[in-house]
């Protein structure tokens, strides 16, 4: 696709959204295989507890959750995830957190998870770390990671995987 914009002062801005043309069904047979792909990344609903302050991504990853047959419980930052966490009655099955977040960092609330529950299963997420930092996290007690920007599938497939180790 291609995005076009045209601007005169005084007249006006215009914007044009070029996008390809495709065949008849195309685009619908592709969503049905991503979303059997997405059903089929997990075997039972889970209670996740998603902890991301960006709310276009949290809006995202709710709706892959949900879709997938999860239930999900929502916090816009670490302080609010923590809480959230220790308050819960029965405790979520997975955490995913985001690391770089206002009030108190994805490190810092990974910690007071695993300090308050050695077995809770939190998931990483992020777009601005490296792999050296990665293994520093699992070390730290994180079941796993998925990088941002992450697919549907990657997210669940990130979910499952976490789950399946415990």
């Amino acid at each position: 696709g291609e995005l076009r914009c045209t601007s005169a002062l005084g007249k006006g801005t215009t914007f044009q959204l070029l996008l390809p043309a495709t065949q008849p069904g195309v685009a619908a047979r592709r969503v049905a295989t991503r979303n059997q792909d997405e059903k089929s990344t997990h075997s039972a609903p889970l209670n996740i507890l998603l902890v991301e302050d960006e709310v276009m991504v949290r809006r995202s990853a709710r709706r892959v959750l949900r879709h997938a047959g999860h239930v999900v419980t929502e916090a816009g930052d670490g302080k609010e995830g923590v809480d959230s966490y220790l308050q819960a009655a029965p405790r979520p099955d997975v955490v995913l957190l985001d690391l770089d977040m206002p009030v108190m960092g994805g490190e810092e609330a990974l910690t007071r998870i695993r300090a308050a529950d050695p077995d809770a299963v939190v998931v990483l997420t992020s777009g601005h770390r490296d792999a050296s930092h990665e293994t520093q996290l699992v070390s730290l007690g994180a079941s796993g990671f998925v990088r941002k920007p992450w697919t549907g599938t990657e997210l669940l497939a990130a979910i499952t995987q976490a789950v399946v180790r415990r």
